[in-house]
């Protein structure tokens, strides 16, 4: 769905695509937050899939002018991440309501009229959570 309407409303697109991950959060497996790196060929597969159809929306989003040149894949990828917690202490339809709310939020400020730091490749990332998920490992030991 959010790759058909990428051409004609970029943000609508990227909107679809981060509610369906928050519809589907409790099945979600997600490094940046905690959860285990997984080194499997077909998990990387689709993760360069999903990155891919990320950076065509962000590339139609820039433009349609409604997405800033410095807005990358990983800031989708973080923003998304965090949106998809749980908020365990609200009704389930509240806390949906204040997810959507900050989604909104996160997608009306990817204009880029604010400077931006520059953000962190998935590499990076990756790179970070393995040597946290060794030293956590090493302390139990």
């Amino acid at each position: 769905m959010a790759c058909r309407t990428a051409q004609s409303d970029p943000l609508g697109a990227l909107e679809s695509y981060v509610l369906e991950l928050i519809a589907q959060r409790d099945m979600l497996v997600l490094p940046l937050v905690g959860g285990p790196v997984v080194d499997d060929p077909e998990i990387a597969s689709v993760q360069r899939e999903i990155d891919a159809a990320l950076e065509d929306l962000l590339a139609a989003g820039r433009e349609a002018g409604v997405v800033g040149c410095d807005v990358t894949v990983m800031d989708v990828v973080i923003a998304s991440t965090l949106v998809c917690r749980p908020l365990p202490h609200l009704p389930r339809d509240q806390a949906t309501a204040l997810v959507t709310r900050h989604v909104r939020i996160f997608l009306g400020g990817l204009g880029g009229a604010a400077k931006l730091p520059a953000a962190p490749t998935y590499a990076e990332l990756t790179a970070r959570l393995r040597a946290a998920g060794e030293a956590a490992d090493s302390s139990t030991a």
